[in-house]
């Protein structure tokens, strides 16, 4: 009977440790922008960079994006149940989890899961995932901007340069080239946001990945209980 407490206090610090680590880099990457960019020159953001706005739109986007993180960390670490699920494999797992039928593993290509829970923990965790992902490579970027003795020295890293700045680095022809025959009117503006949407979306294909390969896991070890 013990279990359940204990069981939640773990719940409740691994939602706390999440949240305040996130808000750690938030005000980190916030401050690192201020101190690299204060009239936002240099930043990759569409926001910014597409649709020309500034400190406010920036500042109430990410609080908004910051309640939506709260919100699916709370989610997928306290409130979503996970039930133990009879299969044989990782394909019958995921066919059972999400659709209540073994046999039906490739609707997950085309149809909405029928289980919406634990359809909405994984895309809790991935866009956990993706938030984290997303503010590491931002604070990464202002170290380097600030850090910088050369622009040289950001022709293969600052994804801001890479956007922005014209270059003979084989890179940057690839990158051009694919933007031009992408984006109307060869707009860099609009090459960045295509470039950023695709890598955030490349990058959901991860947490997704992991999230079905811990919940089998974890499933197999409640089969051998």
């Amino acid at each position: 009977m013990e279990a359940k407490p204990a069981n939640m206090k773990l719940k409740l610090l691994k939602f706390w440790i999440i949240t305040i680590s996130f808000f750690i880099l938030t005000i980190a990457d916030f401050s690192l922008t201020y101190i690299a960019t204060p009239d936002l020159r240099f930043e990759a953001n569409p926001l910014v960079t597409v649709f020309g706005l500034g400190w406010p739109a920036l500042i109430v986007v990410n609080i908004v994006g910051a309640i939506f993180f709260v919100l699916s960390t709370y989610y997928h670490s306290i409130k979503y149940e996970r039930k133990f699920v009879p299969c044989k494999n990782i394909k019958e797992f995921c066919s059972i989890l999400f659709f209540e039928r073994p046999d039906k593993f490739y609707w997950i290509i085309y149809k909405f899961p029928k289980n919406r829970e634990a359809f909405w923990a994984m895309t809790a965790y991935s866009f956990i995932f993706v938030l984290f992902v997303v503010r590491i490579t931002a604070i990464f970027e202002w170290i380097l901007i600030l850090q910088r003795n050369s622009w040289q020295s950001l022709n293969y890293w600052s994804f801001w340069y890479i956007y922005n700045s014209p270059s003979d680095s084989a890179i940057w022809n690839i990158f051009l080239y694919i933007m031009n025959n992408i984006v109307v009117n060869n707009s860099f503006r609009w090459g960045s946001f295509v470039f950023m949407v695709a890598f955030i979306t490349c990058i959901l294909l991860i947490p997704v990945q992991c999230w079905v390969l811990k919940e089998y896991k974890n499933n197999k070890k409640k089969e051998s209980i």
